[in-house]
């Protein structure tokens, strides 16, 4: 597990934050960012034809589009670790999750939390879905 390179894929409309964490994760060993978009119908072929170990999706409010694409995901790529990244409300939140999301990463969280979870949720390691990260 140690030697390999976790493959990365960051989906979040603020081109800021997809930036500012392909440079985050670009300086960790074990990762590498292997695709990123803007949003969910731009990112379904290049999922598919990538097989990222870990997709890291940022929302923002009403994720009734990013449910439907969970499960389809959780359907088409099984073995995918998905991390939702944001500010939503609990119950969106329990639905994601619900969906097949594997954790919930609140929006604010330090790098070194970023890491720890994208990391657990590819490994499944401990990874809770009433995480606080800080």
């Amino acid at each position: 597990m140690a030697d390999e390179i976790m493959r990365v894929f960051i989906i979040d409309s603020n081109i800021a934050w997809r930036d500012a964490i392909d440079t985050l994760l670009d300086l960790q060993p074990d990762m590498e960012v292997i695709g990123k978009c803007a949003n969910n119908p731009e990112a379904i072929s290049r999922l598919r034809a990538c097989k990222p170990d870990v997709l890291l999706i940022g929302i923002y409010g009403s994720a009734d589009d990013v449910r439907d694409f969970v499960i389809g995901l959780r359907r088409d790529l099984p073995d995918m670790a998905i991390v939702i990244h944001g500010q939503v409300r609990e119950s969106v939140m329990a639905g994601l999750l619900a969906a097949g999301a594997s954790c919930y990463l609140p929006r604010g969280s330090s790098p070194r939390v970023i890491l720890q979870t994208i990391r657990d949720a590819r490994y499944q390691l401990d990874v809770r879905s009433d995480i606080i990260a800080t």
